[in-house]
């Protein structure tokens, strides 16, 4: 009984030590949180009391406290220029300085918004039966939308409305390109640019020249999806076909290439 007694009151003793542990711990959080606080209000202050002495205009009634006077003398520059960058309206660069790369970036916007529609509108294709791959590098040109399935693969291109006869057969160029990845595959493989602003109905361009009569498609993006399924599903792929490339497509990351010295030697 002696026994028994002796040890719960070690433990009440140990229970009152790590009560008295966190309680402390807690305590100094919260303290150094209070502290953070109001070091961080101080220094709000000091910089707001800053920016106002370097603002302050010329006939001012002059500071008559050693504060007041400590903050007019040598205000930072740092935040002198904080105040002017703070300015609602304030510029440094000319509207013709900023122009060049504005119209890069309306292009670069345009291009988004146009691939957005495009990828909007391909949507509506069946999951199961159309595999739809997003940003596909065939050899060095990115095709921003290639998609398989029931009536054909198609490598598209959304377009803002800027195209060429040049760009056309490029895009025809790719499409053989994926085409020749899949041996023994004789359906359609077509390359086209799709204007994501427009509603122009799918024709084919070809240019002479130097193109040769080579050439491709064009088309409205209302006209996306009824010129995909115009082609006849007896030489698309089936439903099987689109699983089975998507189960083997990876990415694979066990997988390595080996890196190569450029043929070239650099100089410099």
């Amino acid at each position: 009984m002696l026994a028994a007694q002796s040890i719960a009151g070690d433990d009440g003793a140990l229970e009152v030590i790590l009560g008295l542990g966190v309680m402390l711990s807690f305590t100094g959080v919260l303290l150094r949180a209070l502290t953070g606080r109001v070091s961080r209000s101080r220094l709000g202050m000091a910089v707001t009391a800053r920016l106002d002495a370097a603002a302050r205009p010329s006939g001012a009634p002059t500071p008559s406290s050693p504060e007041e006077i400590s903050q007019l003398e040598d205000p930072m520059p740092a935040l002198v220029e904080l105040a002017a960058i703070c300015a609602p309206t304030a510029r440094r660069l000319s509207d013709e300085c900023l122009a060049p790369l504005a119209r890069t970036l309306d292009d670069s916007r345009r291009l988004l918004a146009a691939e957005a529609r495009v990828a909007a509108a391909l949507t509506e294709l069946p999951n199961s039966f159309w595999l739809v791959e997003r940003n596909v590098f065939v050899g060095s040109r990115r095709v921003p939308f290639l998609a398989l399935g029931a009536t054909g693969v198609f490598a598209l291109c959304p377009s803002d409305g800027h195209w060429t006869i040049e760009d056309l057969a490029d895009w025809s160029d790719v499409a053989a390109q994926v085409g020749a990845q899949l041996p023994g595959y004789a359906g359609p493989v077509l390359g086209a640019v799709c204007l994501a602003f427009d509603d122009l109905a799918p024709r084919t361009w070809h240019g002479a020249g130097d193109l040769d009569g080579r050439g491709g498609w064009l088309l409205g993006l209302e006209w996306l999806l009824p010129w995909m399924f115009s082609f006849e599903p007896d030489d698309g792929l089936r439903r099987g076909d689109v699983r089975r490339l998507d189960e083997t497509s990876g990415p694979s990351l066990a997988r390595r290439r080996t890196a190569l010295l450029p043929a070239a030697r650099h100089q410099g």
